[in-house]
């Protein structure tokens, strides 16, 4: 067998370059069958990645509203403490409703709103926040300095805050 110094190929003497360009031709074709092998399941290895990511985009938003309703930001009773309704709406967003209750001892008629789906309980007296409960969970709930309030209770169920008066 004579060894082609170029490729490597071996032949018979006599055998002329015909069995190096039919090697050669295979080569090719078996590369092309090849490439064609690969280009299916490259194929669904792109669609895969591209669903995943997509998932990741679109399902993402949603499993960040989710953990969004999961776990309330922080709130600081400070920030809503003898504050007017538009400024506690900033913090807590506007009021579900708002009804007028007249406690025994209160200088009333007062204005009593309800925010995050009855969440949050605040009694407006002469018009500023100063009763504030806070209903299920107030983990989220942040209060520096108890001192500031008239009185501060927490429950089983709920968490109430008298800020100044009565």
């Amino acid at each position: 067998l004579i060894t082609c110094l170029s490729c490597g190929h071996q032949f018979k003497p006599g055998q002329d370059k015909q069995g190096k360009q039919t090697k050669l031709r295979n080569d090719r074709e078996n590369a092309k069958k090849m490439a064609a092998t690969m280009k299916k399941p490259l194929f669904w290895v792109i669609i895969v990645c591209l669903l995943i990511v997509t998932g990741i985009v679109f399902g993402g938003d949603k499993a960040e509203a989710e953990a969004d309703n999961s776990t309330d930001p922080s709130v600081n009773i400070e920030n809503i403490a003898s504050m007017t309704m538009d400024k506690v709406a900033i913090v807590l967003g506007d009021e579900d409703s708002i009804e007028i209750v007249s406690p025994n001892g209160l200088p009333c008629p007062c204005k009593k709103a309800y925010y995050q789906n009855g969440k949050y309980e605040i009694l407006y007296i002469n018009d500023v926040a100063d009763w504030i409960t806070v209903n299920k969970d107030w983990s989220n709930i942040e209060i520096p300095d108890e001192t500031k309030f008239k009185y501060v209770k927490s429950f089983d169920d709920y968490l109430y805050i008298k800020v100044n008066s009565y």
